[in-house]
């Protein structure tokens, strides 16, 4: 991504603030992975009851997601502030 496309994009996001910024991409990927596991279950012929077996599973990408994006967040900070001062 360019440094013009991304000081646009990066601004709007920021903007929200790092809580939204990490909990809705939570959000995003725990939908995605979460659908992706019932889709799989489905296939398999496993009962939908057994799901919760994934939940240790789910907690820990929850809390590897959070910790991920809040580097993401300053990576991106740290990007952003020394395009500005280009």
């Amino acid at each position: 991504m360019n440094n013009e496309v991304f000081v646009k994009s990066w601004g709007k996001k920021r903007q929200r603030g790092k809580v939204k910024f990490i909990m809705s991409n939570i959000l995003k990927y725990s939908v995605v992975s979460g659908i992706g596991v019932i889709i799989y279950n489905i296939f398999k012929g496993y009962e939908l009851s057994k799901l919760l077996y994934g939940l240790p599973i789910f907690i820990a990408g929850f809390i590897g997601w959070s910790v991920g994006f809040s580097f993401k967040w300053e990576i991106n900070e740290n990007r952003y502030y020394k395009i500005l001062r280009k």
